[in-house]
């Protein structure tokens, strides 16, 4: 998915709701007759005066739904509500009641249930009053039809909201069960490699000892008994011929199981804004700054550097909502500081700890720390510090 694919498909909500902003003005500057079949009206100057800047707060709070969808569905209600009991006429319009559903829907979509009821209860008082002002009464059947049209949008984004989190838990949990199945395969393969390695100790200790032993008879032997000493020298090449061998299918395994990291360069900072673009194939969209002047690092501190970023990378990779990451590099005089940050939201159950855990160790190496700070909306800004000399 390219980039630009990336951004229509993020922002076209938004690019609806300026489209019906300028529907709604369009309406008002070019005359357009508001309302549908007999009951068309034609608004006075003064009355398009009034509706004019109503536009705008019936329709442009809609853009920061994804922030509090109950902010910016009450904004459009009480800016309806507010437009009726001043002047009704300004609100008999298709653009304004699909605005009105479309508020409704966001109320449900980016709300939890009790906000998205306190929603649902404001959108019903405000058709109520529009359609009381309109109509210059009220009855039973215009309530029902109040909540059907308040309550139905809601509800659909409700519906649509918990599938969404309902495939984001799934995919969460397949990406903890690939992360869990890599680890055990990481883990018998280390497990695997440490026997090989107990096993290349022994054969080179054993074999190591009998030669040490028979050059030792056969020193002793060499003027008394040639014949044995001969025997003893034979022992001595065999035995050391078989260590060779063994030794070397031994570490003809290790060799194949490490191939390509012994041929592949190590990353370093250099190699961050390659991570970057690759995440942003992925559909991540996180940017990467510079600071400071760079400098050559040592190649341990730029390994470490760039772990941390991998990690607190897939920590952000975890989260709901993102729709900006950052990547900060600061070279400061004695040390690296790297920090990680977005906008998104953390999924429940999930939290900083692993992290800490994955990224502590490696930085206590070098002396250095790692801070999460919490944030409001449940993520956190990793800040990572990276002495360039190594404490006494």
């Amino acid at each position: 998915m390219t980039a630009t694919s990336q951004c229509l498909r993020r922002h076209w909500g938004d690019a609806l709701v300026v489209a019906a902003f300028a529907a709604g003005i369009a309406q008002l500057v070019w005359h357009i007759r508001w309302g549908q079949g007999d009951d068309v009206v034609d608004l006075d100057n003064a009355s398009r005066w009034v509706a004019i800047p109503f536009v705008a707060l019936w329709t442009l709070p809609l853009l920061v739904r994804r922030r509090s969808g109950l902010v910016a569905g009450l904004a459009v209600f009480i800016a309806v509500s507010a437009l009726a009991v001043i002047d009704a006429d300004a609100t008999d319009s298709v653009v304004l009641f699909v605005v009105l559903l479309a508020a409704s829907a966001a109320i449900g979509l980016h709300e939890d249930r009790g906000r998205a009821i306190v929603g649902g209860i404001v959108a019903l008082i405000a058709l109520l009053v529009l359609i009381r002002v309109s109509n210059g009464y009220l009855a039973a059947s215009d309530v029902f039809v109040g909540v059907i049209f308040a309550w139905g949008p809601l509800f659909g984004g409700q519906v649509v909201r918990s599938i969404t989190e309902r495939n984001e838990l799934l995919e969460a949990r397949t990406k903890e069960l690939e992360r869990l199945h890599a680890e055990q395969a990481e883990a018998a393969v280390l497990e695997e490699r440490t026997r090989i390695a107990n096993e290349l100790h022994n054969v080179i200790a054993q074999g190591v000892s009998v030669m040490t032993v028979q050059a030792s008879g056969a020193r002793l032997l060499l003027r008394t008994d040639p014949d044995r000493a001969r025997e003893a020298i034979l022992a001595v090449e065999e035995t050391g011929r078989e260590a060779l061998t063994e030794t070397r299918r031994l570490l003809g395994i290790l060799r194949r199981d490490s191939t390509e990291p012994q041929l592949a360069p190590q990353p370093g900072v250099a190699s961050l804004q390659s991570l970057i673009d690759r995440e942003v194939e992925r559909g991540l969209p996180v940017t990467l700054t510079i600071e400071g002047e760079p400098r050559p690092l040592p190649s341990s501190v730029a390994v470490t550097a760039y772990r941390v970023v991998h990690e607190a990378l897939a920590f952000v990779r975890d989260h709901v909502g993102v729709t900006t990451a950052s990547v900060t590099v600061r070279y400061e005089p004695e040390a690296l500081e790297v920090e990680v940050g977005d906008d998104g939201r953390a999924r429940r159950g999930s939290g900083p700890a692993q992290l800490q855990a994955a990224l502590s160790e490696r930085l206590r190496l070098h002396g250095g720390t790692i801070k999460i700070t919490p944030r409001l909306n449940g993520t956190c800004l990793v800040n990572a510090h990276i002495p360039l000399e190594a404490r006494e």
